[in-house]
């Protein structure tokens, strides 16, 4: 996967532009002329930048269940790879 997070502000700014052009256009009619890009790719990118953020999504060794770095005998499965 990708790293968004070099980028983050300006994915978080087109995420709050888009969101602010959707409510716009539901709540008083305005439309903007023109999209930079698509609104489901923007809150897309959001998400991804928020899991990448999450420390508990990190992998600390090779089998992700015991932080082993190795095979091992402690029952996690890594020994089976």
């Amino acid at each position: 996967m990708r790293d968004l997070l070099p980028k983050k502000e300006q994915y978080l700014m087109n995420f709050a532009n888009s969101m602010y052009a959707e409510f716009r256009q539901m709540k008083y009619g305005i439309q903007t002329c023109r999209r930079k890009t698509k609104a489901w790719l923007d809150e897309l990118r959001k998400d991804i930048i928020e899991y990448e953020l999450n420390p508990d999504t990190t992998i600390t060794g090779n089998c992700g269940e015991c932080g082993c770095k190795s095979q091992c005998s402690c029952g996690c499965g890594c020994s089976t790879i």
